[in-house]
């Protein structure tokens, strides 16, 4: 069938996207991920205002941004 995904006889949920491994993956979690960035980078962010020192921040957020893309989040 031409709109089967990975073998099933029904249509593709444009709302469902599969990983890298072909799992399926709802919108949730990928908000769940994201979000978890936020807080990982408010983290970080935090203890740089709070020691002073901004270099750390640098590292951080470019980490989190290469995990994010190469997660197609």
């Amino acid at each position: 069938m031409a709109g089967s995904q990975a073998g099933l006889d029904r249509p593709s949920d444009p709302l469902l996207r599969r990983d890298d491994a072909g799992n399926p993956r709802l919108p949730l979690g990928r908000m769940v991920e994201a979000w978890a960035y936020v807080i990982v980078l408010a983290a970080v962010a935090s203890a740089c205002a709070w020691k002073e020192v901004w270099w750390p921040l640098y590292p951080a957020v470019g980490i989190i941004g290469l995990v994010a893309w190469l997660r197609k989040i």
